[in-house]
């Protein structure tokens, strides 16, 4: 488990340059980390201190975030209610913080526009909620950029990574890796006249195949920690072992043939066969792999071989991993599966159980998980 430590303050205050004026208030100070968990393990309960010597009365609440490895659009954990904004107006009264989120207009869930009347400003800021890569497009509408002192910046931790300026009105951001819990925030300012700022084809690539924001709250204190949940590695994958009587023993009737006794796919985290604990079972979908399997029958000396193709397939890395179980079965054959051409069988299929039907399988019917 990783653990990254950042700090949280009640007031969140957000500047725009120079030109925004900025409350400031004394508040308490919770300070955590961001863990990071493979989705084998147990969600850590890793509670914030108190930066002050005043005590604190923690309690917390979850929600879960999917991200999928690769998520697209301002939705999910980046819709834009839970960006944290800041708007204001400058006038003869001088600046007002107005806090309404209205300064942004959503188009569908990856097209959005941050629109500024004159003399104005706005910023939106969210944490980033695991480890990964940021990818948007961005473009200025409003006539010259320059002549009305329009200003747009895209920042990381309060530092500017991309920006409006005279020989650049737009284009695509790709950020340098950032970890959970960084702050990435838009920040816009208008002069004499109003503009828009054009947000498209948001992308978040990472490791990550969801996250957990426990919001922890204490008194006058608050921390927001991501728990950032992981897939195994694609090596940590082992098939189940053969049946043959040379790996395990032979099968001793068909009933026993099935997956749940002899075998799915296990992500197996110290790659260790004889310890257990440490295994997941991948039986369909889970932890962002898929596992299918398809069984071919054929009987051969009194015995029912099957040769039971397994495929597990990575839904983040689009990888595949491919192998095939042999099973020898006493007994008779299992009632699903695609018995090979007759031209292969040296025998005909026996009676699954004595006194029953045969077993008759129809070719072509298969059975996947």
């Amino acid at each position: 488990m990783l653990l990254k430590q950042h700090y949280a303050v009640l007031l969140l205050c957000t500047s725009l340059y120079a030109n925004l004026l900025c409350a400031q208030k004394e508040a308490a100070f919770l300070i955590g980390v961001h863990p990071t968990v493979n989705c084998q393990e147990e969600i850590p309960l890793v509670p914030p201190v108190s930066a002050s010597t005043a005590a604190q009365d923690l309690r917390f609440q979850d929600q879960y975030f999917p991200i999928g490895c690769n998520h697209s659009g301002f939705q999910g954990y980046f819709a834009w209610d839970r960006w944290s904004y800041s708007t204001a107006k400058y006038g003869d009264a001088g600046v007002d913080v107005t806090g309404a989120p209205n300064s942004v207009l959503v188009e569908g869930a990856n097209r959005a526009s941050m629109i500024l009347p004159p003399h104005s400003g706005a910023a939106y800021e969210l944490a980033i909620p695991a480890e990964g890569f940021v990818q948007l497009d961005w473009g200025y509408v409003g006539g010259s950029s320059f002549s009305n002192s329009a200003s747009f910046q895209i920042l990381v931790n309060g530092s500017p990574v991309d920006m409006l300026r005279e020989e650049r009105d737009g284009g695509r951001y790709f950020s340098a890796v950032l970890d959970a819990g960084d702050l990435l925030r838009f920040e816009a300012q208008s002069g004499a006249h109003g503009f828009e700022i054009r947000l498209g084809n948001f992308e978040f690539y990472s490791n990550a195949i969801g996250v957990i924001a426990r919001e922890w709250q204490g008194h006058q204190a608050y921390f927001t920690q991501l728990i950032s949940i992981e897939k195994p590695d694609f090596s940590q994958i082992i098939f189940p072992p053969h049946y043959d009587g040379f790996h395990a023993p032979v099968i001793d009737h068909p009933d026993f043939a099935s997956p749940e006794v002899a075998g799915y796919p296990v992500i197996d985290k110290d790659g260790l066969l004889d310890t257990t604990y440490d295994q997941l079972a991948l039986k369909g979908e889970s932890c962002s792999y898929q596992s299918s399997w398809e069984d071919e029958l054929l009987y051969e000396n009194g015995l029912c071989i099957i040769f039971r193709k397994w495929t597990v397939r990575d839904l983040c890395g689009q990888n595949i991993s491919e192998a095939t179980q042999l099973l020898r079965v006493r007994g008779g054959c299992p009632t699903e599966g695609l018995y090979l051409p007759p031209a292969q069988q040296a025998d005909s299929p026996p009676l699954p159980n004595e006194g029953a039907e045969p077993c008759i399988v129809m070719p072509g019917n298969r059975f996947t998980l």
